[in-house]
């Protein structure tokens, strides 16, 4: 009966924590529609990016600070660049479409530069891509030649 309610309790707790915290991401960038509807695991997804620059954003999705994502201790973790001003731009249309990158959710904590956070990521894989708010594939960070990339790992 206790690790019932222990279960419950820690269950309860990654629902709704103690804490503020925002979420992880890389920046949005587009895809082309078709690319999106025909990916399946085990591709392989370049991103335009060379290193892992990240936004944290607030609950209402604005973004608050840079960063950039390294291990300390073996936990992800990123280093506070500076805190963001303007928002950032993408397209998407019938054609193209956002691509949302979680990486996970970090503690609301002073975002000063320099600053390190790790990261709590959510389940087994390294990223969360998703369409809007909802999830549609599972992937893991990669280098791909000179450029980051994701491998498709799950697709829902």
């Amino acid at each position: 009966m206790p690790e019932v309610q222990a279960g419950r309790l820690i269950e309860m707790m990654r629902r709704n924590p103690a804490a503020p915290r925002l979420e992880v991401c890389l920046p949005p960038f587009s895809i082309r529609q078709s690319a999106l509807e025909d990916l399946s695991a085990g591709e392989i997804l370049s991103l335009p990016i060379q290193r892992l620059e990240l936004f944290l954003l607030d609950e209402r999705a604005r973004i608050v600070a840079e960063a950039l994502y390294g291990t300390l201790d073996d936990t992800p973790s990123l280093l506070i660049e500076t805190k963001r001003k303007n928002p950032s731009h993408h397209i998407d249309s019938k054609k193209y479409k956002k691509l949302k990158i979680v990486l996970g959710k970090a503690l609301l904590a002073p975002l000063e530069k320099g600053r390190i956070i790790p990261i709590d990521r959510t389940g087994e894989y390294d990223a969360v891509l998703q369409r809007g708010e909802e999830p549609f594939a599972y992937a893991r960070l990669i280098q791909h030649g000179r450029h980051i990339a994701l491998r498709i790992e799950k697709v829902l």
